[in-house]
């Protein structure tokens, strides 16, 4: 398990760094994957670049308060790192909320074959079901 572990994250790193997402999207469109599969491969492909950034930034934020990490212990790292894992949650969660909300309005939907703007128009309030809640960004 652990073997196929690391050579699935192996695979997934090397094409994350020889291919742009858009080459990504055009291999499976090419092999015709499902259209849901091809949609998460490219968001996934996609979003990982951003939140790699990301990353870099809050390690560079925490590096100017002083939280250096190459020359301390293992514990120390583990807990550096923690604290760099939570703010990359957060601003995952908010991306993924931001990417289905857009999907959403733009008319997405799973029922048909192909995404059209057939039937947002005035359906965009029924289709977001938040008759009772106000949406604040």
């Amino acid at each position: 398990m652990a073997a196929r572990l690391v050579t699935t994250t192996a695979a997934f790193y090397f094409v994350m760094e020889t291919s742009s997402p858009g080459e990504i999207l055009a291999a499976a469109s090419a092999a015709r994957l499902p259209s849901i599969a091809t949609l998460v491969l490219s968001l996934t492909f996609g979003v990982i670049p951003m939140l790699r950034d990301d990353f870099e930034r809050i390690a560079d934020a925490q590096r100017s308060r002083g939280m250096e990490i190459d020359d301390v212990g293992l514990p120390t790292k583990l807990r550096f790192a923690l604290a760099r894992g939570i703010p990359l949650l957060v601003q995952a969660i908010r991306m993924a909320h931001a990417i289905s909300f857009s999907l959403t309005l733009s008319g997405y939907d799973l029922k048909h074959k192909r995404t059209t703007w057939r039937e947002v128009g005035l359906m965009v309030e029924q289709r977001l079901s938040m008759k009772d809640k106000t949406y604040e960004p």
